[in-house]
């Protein structure tokens, strides 16, 4: 339902109130929390932690820290998702992603590394197990790149999360 406008007429000083104004009223005010529910939830979700490996990849190449994000409010990490954008000849590519707070030591946010075969194709998602969620400003996120197929091109690992 839509908001509905009270006429001056509906108002105007000593004309009797009414059951159709009141009811105005509720209704209008019932659409506005359900609206203000839906955006309450769209605010909830933040946009995905990105890391973008672009360019032609050969193996053997492995890289801790090859990108490092930090984050900026309280996060609660939904899913890892890996995207093979082209894949290559053989082998696969495998990653792994961590977090470290303040002095702590770099610790895996992933039940186990993440990969993805050759055979697999270009454009497929493998999907990670997530074994910690919970993210404070000020914490980090590192890439590590275990290893990559011979001859791929591009991927990206995206971590959806929504603020906690």
């Amino acid at each position: 339902m839509a908001f509905s406008a009270i006429t001056s007429e509906q108002i105007a000083a000593g004309e009797p109130t009414s059951q159709p104004l009141f009811q105005k009223i509720k209704d209008s005010l019932d659409d506005h929390e359900s609206r203000l529910t839906v955006t309450e939830a769209a605010l909830g979700r933040l946009p995905p932690i990105d890391f973008n490996v672009l360019g032609l990849l050969n193996a053997p190449l492995a890289m801790t820290g090859a990108m490092t994000y930090r984050i900026d409010q309280a996060t609660t990490l939904t899913a890892c998702r890996l995207l093979v954008v082209t894949a290559g000849s053989s082998g696969s590519v495998e990653i792994d992603v961590q977090y470290k707070r303040g002095a702590g030591a770099w610790t895996t946010v992933l039940t186990g590394p993440l990969s993805a075969g050759f055979a697999s194709g270009s454009y497929f998602t493998a999907n990670g197990t997530l074994a910690f969620q919970d993210l404070l400003p000020g914490d980090l996120l590192r890439l590590n790149i275990n290893s990559v197929q011979v001859n791929m091109q591009d991927f990206s690992v995206f971590l959806e999360r929504t603020a906690a």
